[in-house]
């Protein structure tokens, strides 16, 4: 259970965000959450959507090409709880055979918090905007937000 449960949490599992049959690593692209757990802290970004359509696990892959992928913020320390209630828009392209992490923060001095997609490996950062939640729209099932 408890190798169930870390495997959950640290999103081991990748959902294939294309048609057809899986694609060898280096003709696609990976996104993926973040998950950070301190002693009495947690900061999680998930991934909610890519181009528009509801998404679930801890690093998709994609085809190569100009995407744009929205998350949603949770953090809870020492009991003080944030999440978003909007969810963050980051449009990027993405390289064949490149990772990419989704990730933000809470500014406590502007109480809202900001979102960004960085590559890992060319380091380059691409800033997210907001857009209201559209209406009548549901969240991928077993989500927070």
């Amino acid at each position: 259970m408890c190798a169930g449960l870390a495997c959950y949490l640290s999103g081991c599992s990748v959902t294939q965000g294309y048609p057809g049959p899986r694609r060898p690593r280096d003709e696609v692209a990976r996104i993926s959450r973040t998950l950070h757990f301190w002693l009495f802290a947690a900061k999680i970004i998930e991934l909610r959507t890519i181009d528009g359509e509801w998404v679930k696990g801890g690093e998709i892959e994609v085809l190569p090409g100009i995407h744009t992928v929205a998350v949603s913020y949770f953090s809870d320390v020492a009991n003080f709880v944030q999440w978003s209630n909007e969810l963050c828009s980051i449009t990027l392209d993405m390289k064949a055979g490149h990772s990419y992490q989704a990730n933000g923060e809470f500014l406590l001095t502007e109480n809202a918090w900001h979102c960004w997609v960085e590559d890992a490996e060319t380091g380059e950062r691409v800033e997210g905007v907001f857009y209201p939640r559209p209406e009548g729209s549901e969240p991928a099932a077993g989500s927070f937000w």
